[in-house]
C-alpha cells in the first residue's frame, strides 16, 4: 500500500510538472509575442510619423503661391512663398541649413528634391537605427 501511494504521488508530481512546463511555455510565448508586437508597433509608429512629418513638410514648401493648392509631383521646382523666402536667405548667405539627428539623411534628400542646399553636420549617425 505504501508503494501504491508513492506511485500515485510520482504520477501527480510528474503530471503537475508537465502542466507547469506547458503553462510556463505558453506564458513565455504570449509574453514574447506581446513584447515583439509592442516594439514592432512603436517602430512602425515612429517611422510612419517621421515619414508623415517629412511629407507634410515637403507639401508645405511646395504650396502654390496664392492658390493654396499643391503642385502635382514632378512639376518642377516649387514656387511657394516659404520656398522663395528660404532660397533668398540661402542665396544671400544669411541662412545655412545644417542637419543633425537620426533623420538628417532623409531630410537632406528632401531638401535636395527642393533644390535647397543643406548639409549633414555629424556623419556618425549609425547609432540611430
Amino acid at each position: 500500500m505504501g508503494e501504491e501511494k508513492s506511485g500515485k504521488n510520482e504520477q501527480f508530481w510528474t503530471r503537475g510538472r508537465q502542466e507547469s512546463y506547458h503553462t510556463s511555455k505558453d506564458f513565455g510565448y504570449h509574453l514574447g509575442y506581446n513584447l515583439g508586437f509592442e516594439s514592432g508597433f512603436e517602430k512602425g509608429y515612429t517611422e510612419g510619423s517621421s515619414l508623415g512629418y517629412n511629407n507634410g513638410f515637403l507639401a508645405a514648401l511646395r504650396l502654390s503661391e496664392g492658390t493654396g493648392a499643391e503642385e502635382p509631383p514632378g512639376a518642377g521646382p516649387p514656387h511657394g512663398r516659404a520656398y522663395q523666402a528660404i532660397r533668398k536667405l540661402i542665396e544671400g548667405g544669411q541662412v545655412r541649413i545644417l542637419l543633425s539627428g537620426c533623420a538628417a539623411r532623409e531630410a537632406e534628400t528632401l531638401f535636395k528634391l527642393l533644390f535647397i542646399d543643406a548639409h549633414v553636420v555629424a556623419r556618425d549617425l549609425d547609432n540611430c537605427r
